[in-house]
């Protein structure tokens, strides 16, 4: 590092320049070719009173130079002239020099020289008239939006690159050397150090440029297309960070870090994507930068033209902010899907207008994500599985959540299932009609076997003991009925609950009648007990069956004709189950 350090001093001092000259001043190097033309060979012009040209005010002043306006008397316009303030042969040289340079560069962006000519006080160069102000007095004065001096590097850019195509390099690109005109045209000035390449680059016996923005080849004396590449990336990175490229306590220094050209952390605030171009403009070996100065306008004008997208962006990513502190409030879930709605719109907005837009990308996934975690918290499953299918890559954990949630909802659905199927009246409901069948066949056949009985042997057994006996036949003849529908037909709940009340109906009037055998009771209050049983039965298969209704009037008006004669109840019940089994019969041929 010292060698290098003492190298640079060493050539400066070659150069006549000491420590103690200004980093952001340029360091010029005499023409190093021969000039067609020459103060004695240029045409000679009237400038002053009564000439061609009549100056009217000094514009500006330079170290050699000075920039005055003129009158142009034959065309009525005004010009600038620039000439130098004291007479010198080398000076006079690098004058005709820059003429000839920007003078074959006919460009919107670069002044026009209308003339060059010569009179007593030696060669003046009649320039176009600028008025504006330079571009580094916007950039400090930092009011100047930064997508507006990216539309002026375009334009520097274009101007750079056309100078290229006609073989010159400028090779002191810097906003100091850039002027906006009244009407934002935009002009790079100060040809000076501009050279003619050949084979494609230019040698200079020493340092030329301007040390604050300079590329690391220039620090070795030589230049090409992609030198001026980096002072256009150099100036990028003074409108980035208000700072130039290359910084130092002093010139030797600075000249250093032009040489060594360490590389630079910009602020996370930055748009990411002229970062970039920055970086890439700045890089300090020649080949990974831009291969020309259009290459990097193309960048440039590229983010510009995505300027719409990056808007949208920034919109949509205030509405995911939004999403987020909703999700967070457990807000309306209206509000929250309208948010997120208008967020997930503005993202694809902005993919559509850049679809390679890799912040829009990112926070547009970041918004999904948002909302899947916020569907599977609120346990919508569906919700979440459609947002998820919009994602290419989602994490692990969501996939995870997602099954897990299905699964219990699958477990849910099958037990909502299983209590609908349980509640559902028409399950098994023609197996249940076969079975009531075959119970009121039975029972009938019973009943009237019975009668028959004690018609043919009327004491073969005691009343009570009748009644034990048929009842006990009955529960039987039940029992065998439900247990073999049990088996061979669907059973829900329904089901179970109008065979657990027939069964527990018959039961209990067997218990009934086993009690009043034991006891010896009276064969109408056993009966009068049975009614009673028959209109709880009724009583509980009205919300299960039709025929629970009409079992309760008919077990009503046995027991109300029973409590009236009791000598009435035995006949009314071999009525009832006769009249009723037959009935039933009846009609299930009927509906066949």
């Amino acid at each position: 590092m010292a060698a290098t350090v003492d190298a640079l001093r060493a050539t400066l001092v070659a150069q006549g320049l000491s420590d103690t000259y200004s980093a952001s001043d340029t360091i010029g190097v005499g023409p190093s070719q021969s000039l067609t033309s020459s103060p004695a060979t240029l045409p000679k012009a009237l400038i002053g009173e009564g000439g061609e040209f009549e100056p009217r005010k000094e514009l500006g002043r330079g170290g050699v130079g000075v920039v005055e306006l003129a009158r142009q008397r034959s065309l009525d316009r005004d010009v600038a002239i620039k000439r130098l303030a004291v007479s010198d042969v080398a000076q006079e040289a690098q004058l005709l020099h820059e003429a000839m340079i920007a003078g074959k560069l006919e460009h919107p962006n670069i002044v026009p020289v209308h003339l060059v000519v010569a009179d007593e006080r030696g060669p003046a160069v009649v320039m176009k008239r600028i008025s504006g102000v330079e571009w580094g007095e916007l950039i400090q004065a930092g009011e100047t939006p930064l997508e507006r001096h990216l539309e002026i590097l375009v334009q520097v850019c274009s101007a750079v690159a056309f100078a290229h195509s006609r073989g010159v390099l400028h090779r002191d690109i810097k906003p100091s050397n850039v002027m906006i005109g009244e009407f934002d045209e935009v002009y790079l000035v100060d040809w000076g150090l501009g050279r003619t390449m050949h084979d494609g680059r230019c040698e200079t016996h020493g340092i030329a440029g301007t040390p604050t923005y300079m590329a690391p080849e220039m620090v070795a004396g030589t230049a090409d297309v992609r030198s001026d590449v980096f002072l256009l990336g150099a100036t990028l990175h003074e409108l980035l960070t208000g700072e130039t490229r290359h910084r130092g306590g002093n010139v030797v220094e600075v000249l250093s870090a032009a040489l060594h050209c360490l590389p630079f952390e910009y602020d996370d605030g930055l748009p990411v994507e002229v970062v970039e171009v920055c970086r890439r403009g700045c890089a300090k070996d020649p080949e990974a930068r831009y291969e020309s100065a259009l290459a990097l306008r193309d960048a440039v004008r590229e983010y510009l033209d995505h300027r719409a997208a990056n808007q949208l962006v920034r919109a949509a990513q205030e509405r995911a902010d939004r999403l987020a502190e909703l999700c967070g409030e457990r807000a309306d879930y209206a509000d929250v899907q309208r948010v997120f709605s208008e967020a997930r719109f503005g993202f694809e907005q902005a993919l559509r207008a850049w679809p390679d837009n890799p912040e829009a990308r990112a926070a547009q996934r970041r918004c999904v994500l948002r909302m899947i975690e916020y569907e599977l918290d609120l346990a919508h499953p569906e919700n979440a599985a459609a947002l998820i299918k919009t994602l290419d890559d989602v994490p692990a954990e969501h996939r995870s959540r997602l099954e897990a949630l299905r699964e219990a909802r699958e477990h849910e659905k099958q037990r909502l299932d299983l209590l609908e199927r349980d509640r559902d009246p028409e399950v098994g409901v023609e197996a249940r009609d076969r079975a009531t069948m075959f119970l009121a066949a039975g029972v009938c056949a019973l009943v009237v076997g019975f009668v028959s009985l004690r018609l043919l042997r009327p004491t073969y057994a005691s009343s009570s003991l009748r009644l034990l006996l048929v009842g006990s036949v009955v529960f039987g003849v039940a029992a065998l009925v439900v247990l073999r529908w049990r088996r061979q037909s669907p059973f829900n709940l329904i089901n179970l609950r109008i065979a657990q009340i027939v069964l527990g109906t018959l039961g209990l009037s067997v218990l009934n009648r086993l009690l009043g055998y034991v006891r010896g009771a009276d064969v109408g209050d056993i009966l009068r007990a049975d009614a009673l049983v028959l209109v709880g039965c009724g009583l509980a298969l009205m919300p299960f069956h039709r025929v629970g209704r009409g079992l309760v009037v008919l077990a009503v008006i046995v027991a109300t004709v029973g409590a009236w004669k009791s000598q009435w109840l035995e006949p009314l019940f071999i009525g009832v189950a006769v009249v009723v089994s037959m009935s039933y019969l009846a009609l299930r041929r009927g509906r066949k």
